[in-house]
């Protein structure tokens, strides 16, 4: 390192190795941080974790792995894989065992419970400032943005949909490709591998068997269960429309 390289701590085998102009950083475990050069206020714990930052700033990494390919700034990730393949991502959080593990490029996710907002493990996930919190929820999420994902495997099977807000454990399980939704309720919109835009879904087992349906309003438990494809539908009040498939 050179003459002005100062207040760094590396503890571990090739921690902080290549140190040169980059201050206030801390690494603990074999090769946490080890190519950190310029960058600055680093805190990666545990083994490979932030090990590929060179120039990156204020990342936070602890656990085996953890951001282990980040050359960003800003990201904090505590888990075993988080943020395992987050590369020049900024303003990321991601805490839980392989939560954000697949994403790449996203920025502003915040990712909370085992595999939360992990991505697709082959296609990875560019998504930008999504919400997952829950195991599972958003765990397939590739370019989809914007999405409030609340519950366990809320809006598990999500792709490239996006500004949807979905809470209650296991709503919205299925969508895929949809946008601009609001699902609430425990099991709403569970089993249709939803695909329609511009639904308010609200009450348990609602709107359950949704699939391409567009611009339905359901509220209440059971209500629009059996709607499939049907549009512009308004029911309320419990099981409401419960027998109707294609109705719109």
């Amino acid at each position: 390192s050179d003459g002005d390289t100062c207040f760094n701590v590396g503890i571990g085998y090739e921690a902080l190795k290549a140190v040169n102009e980059g201050d206030n950083n801390v690494a603990i475990g074999p090769k946490a941080g080890m190519s950190q050069t310029s960058g600055y206020g680093i805190v990666a714990i545990g083994c490979c974790a932030v090990a590929s930052s060179q120039s990156g700033n204020v990342n936070i990494g602890i656990g085996y792995y953890t951001l282990s390919s980040a050359t960003g700034s800003c990201n904090t990730a505590i888990g075993w894989a988080a943020g395992n393949q987050v590369s020049s991502s900024n303003h990321n959080i991601f805490l839980g065992t392989s939560a954000g593990q697949y994403n790449t490029t996203g920025n502003c996710n915040i990712a909370l419970g085992v595999c939360a907002g992990r991505g697709d493990a082959s296609s990875k996930s560019t998504a930008h400032h999504n919400i997952s919190l829950g195991t599972f929820a958003g765990q397939c999420i590739t370019s989809g943005g914007c999405n409030v994902l609340l519950g366990l495997c809320v809006g598990n099977k999500i792709t490239t949909g996006a500004c949807n807000v979905i809470l209650g454990p296991e709503s919205g399980k299925l969508l895929t490709t949809a946008g601009n939704n609001v699902i609430l309720g425990s099991q709403s919109a569970k089993n249709g591998i939803l695909t329609g835009w511009n639904n308010f879904i609200s009450g348990y087992f609602s709107g359950n068997d949704l699939t391409s349906g567009d611009k339905n309003i359901f509220i209440g438990q059971y209500s629009g269960a059996e709607a499939t494809t049907g549009a512009n539908n308004v029911f309320l009040g419990t099981a409401a429309g419960g027998n109707i498939q294609t109705a719109g």
